[in-house]
């Protein structure tokens, strides 16, 4: 069993998600895709997105006519800000879902978000501000 997750503010969920999602979905042959709607991003912690509820019913209408796709929530019943390795850990011990058949797409953008906040974590650490 073959199963991707694809997470993500989806604030909101627009036909790129869409395409990215049905592409992969059919080259790597899965036979779920279930998106994961974040309930606090941690490149978004400023609140500026719309509430978890509001972006999972905009998700629900969107895939409504997509029997490849599937929606959990598990990160908006988790609460609090939400980390990609905390969900997939969660997948495997909630479900009979083994760790080799899980995988987690992941985006351009966020790769390059991750790498600035590692950027900008060491740059703190080794140029702290001068007190005055």
């Amino acid at each position: 069993m073959k199963i991707g997750v694809f997470g993500g503010t989806f604030d909101p969920p627009h036909i790129g998600h869409l395409l990215i999602a049905q592409t992969v979905f059919e080259s790597e042959h899965f036979e779920r895709l279930i998106f994961v709607p974040a309930n606090i991003s941690p490149a978004k912690k400023n609140g500026d997105s719309s509430s978890p509820k509001t972006r999972l019913k905009m998700l629900e209408i969107s895939l409504i006519n997509n029997t490849n796709f599937e929606i959990s929530d598990i990160e908006i019943k988790r609460e609090g800000i939400s980390y990609t390795v905390d969900t997939l850990e969660e997948f495997v011990n909630s479900s009979n879902i083994d760790k080799k058949d899980l995988f987690f797409l992941i985006l351009v953008i966020l790769i390059i978000i991750i790498i600035m906040m590692i950027i900008s974590y060491f740059r703190q650490e080794s140029c702290p501000l001068q007190q005055q």
